[in-house]
């Protein structure tokens, strides 16, 4: 991972989606960040990934293409061109911005509130109200355990607020919840 992503490399998704990923001494896990072709085109320097207290890992998720250039030409396109350093800052305050939700989101919200949102996020993602998501994964993006969360669905599923199928979930009447859980309103 040190010749990948030390230096300053100029790197960007051409398809697929990495997940940056902390993980504390103990083995557990949050994802911290979703990389996807949009939201790519950063440098990320080494010291970000390297800490005694926790790991960051980047993973890729599905088929992945990944491009960067090297350090040297990548200093001289970032010296001489306006846009890419335009284009650079936008990259860095999105993943900030995402950064702080995550911290807002976990201070402020509760792990039944958190996974609402996240199915919410599925639909807008997948545009649809049934998202192909297993237990396992919305405990793994939500740090938690997949007994915690198959009881959280359970009980949203007794609240008829979603409808759990084999591999997948539905959200059930999607437009009048949409205040509830659109992740810009649920911030407060």
């Amino acid at each position: 991972m040190d010749e990948f992503f030390g230096g300053k490399k100029i790197w960007t998704l051409l398809k697929g989606e990495i997940h940056l990923v902390m993980r504390d001494v103990e083995g557990k896990t949050i994802v911290l960040l979703k990389i996807t072709a949009e939201n790519s085109g950063f440098i990320l320097p080494k010291g970000c990934l390297d800490s005694l207290i926790y790991s960051i890992e980047a993973i890729c998720v599905g088929k992945t293409e990944l491009c960067y250039i090297p350090d040297r030409l990548s200093m001289q396109i970032y010296d001489e061109c306006a846009s890419m350093r335009k284009w650079q800052y936008h990259c860095y305050m999105e993943m900030v911005g995402k950064l702080l939700e995550l911290i807002n989101d976990l201070s402020f919200l509760s792990l039944k509130e958190r996974l609402k949102k996240k199915l919410f996020e599925y639909c807008i993602l997948y545009k649809t109200d049934t998202i192909p998501v297993t237990h396992e994964r919305l405990a793994e993006e939500l740090a938690s355990s997949r007994e915690v969360i198959s009881r959280l669905l359970k009980k949203l599923e007794e609240e008829k607020v979603i409808k759990i199928k084999r591999k997948s979930i539905q959200l059930l009447d999607i437009k009048s919840t949409d205040s509830k859980l659109n992740p810009a309103l649920m911030v407060g």
